[in-house]
């Protein structure tokens, strides 16, 4: 008897990869939640979220002498500081 409702697409502890970050640009900006991301690329809607949050950018605007911040999700900017993340995650050489 197999279970239906339960199969994951990936195995678990796999980091997202660039193309899975563009995707999720793609579908954040068309306004899709979380959870229906998360179903398309098989994964957890909190990995979704920390995702976001770790790919918002803030950027400011001047109109008419006053600021606007506006937040934004991108997935170039995820990537570059997943790899940032990971090159500085391991432990520090005693003798360089």
């Amino acid at each position: 008897m197999t279970c239906q409702n339960s199969i994951t697409l990936r195995r678990k502890g796999q980091h997202l990869t660039e193309v899975e970050r563009g995707k999720i640009a793609a579908w954040h900006s068309e306004g899709l939640s979380n959870r229906k991301i998360a179903k398309r690329i098989g994964v957890a809607p909190q990995t979704i979220h920390n995702e976001i949050k770790r790919g918002e950018l803030k950027q400011v605007k001047k109109i008419n002498g006053n600021l606007h911040y506006s937040y934004g999700y991108n997935a170039e900017y995820a990537q570059n500081r997943y790899l940032l993340n990971r090159k500085n995650c391991c432990r520090k050489e005693k003798f360089p």
